[in-house]
């Protein structure tokens, strides 16, 4: 319901939606995403995490970017669009450090596609952390499928290690107010 989720973004800066994508949708975005990481073309590390590869602004994930925006712009008291987006391959212990988003990425929206373990599927959950306007923490387990919206640049946020032997992949979207006229990306 968009009036729930507005009214969540409203008095927390955030909202979950669990499985907001078919299981099917998402495990076959994951495993692209787990061949496109593993064909070794891409360096591990980055400067806010170790243990993760991430590509900017991936085709397909400009198209899935797009088509969250239409949630977004349902929800959200004003209008946005879209800024930049990543796709990240978490290892294990990669660990989030609590950040806040620059200026050009103020609505951050996470989406769990698909977690492994070796080479197989697994249901593992990750935890995405983030303190609010009072300081108080929220943590938000995500699975296959999920995505949760947040204010990345007023509120604190994280991402727990993940755990011995699994392996993660997210598609990371922010969107600026349209109205924005900075640099974007």
């Amino acid at each position: 319901d968009a009036d729930k989720l507005a009214e969540d973004f409203l008095n927390t800066s955030a909202f979950h939606v669990k499985a907001s994508v078919s299981s099917f949708v998402t495990w076959s975005m994951g495993k692209f995403l787990y061949n496109y990481f593993n064909s070794g073309r891409f360096k591990i590390g980055d400067y806010q995490c170790a243990d993760r590869k991430a590509v900017y602004d991936n085709p397909l994930c400009l198209h899935i970017q797009y088509g969250f925006s239409q949630l977004v712009n349902k929800v959200l008291p004003f209008k946005v669009k879209s800024s930049f987006n990543y796709s990240v391959n978490y290892y294990e212990h990669a660990e989030l450090y609590p950040h806040k988003d620059r200026i050009e990425a103020p609505y951050s929206m996470s989406f769990t596609l698909a977690a492994f373990e070796g080479k197989n599927r697994s249901s593992y959950q990750n935890t995405l952390g983030y303190f609010d306007k009072n300081n108080l923490k929220t943590e938000i387990s995500l699975s296959d499928g999920d995505i949760a919206l947040f204010n990345g640049y007023t509120l604190n946020h994280y991402r727990h290690p993940i755990a011995e032997g699994h392996s993660l992949y997210v598609i990371v979207m922010h969107f600026v107010e349209e109205s924005f006229s900075g640099n974007i990306g």
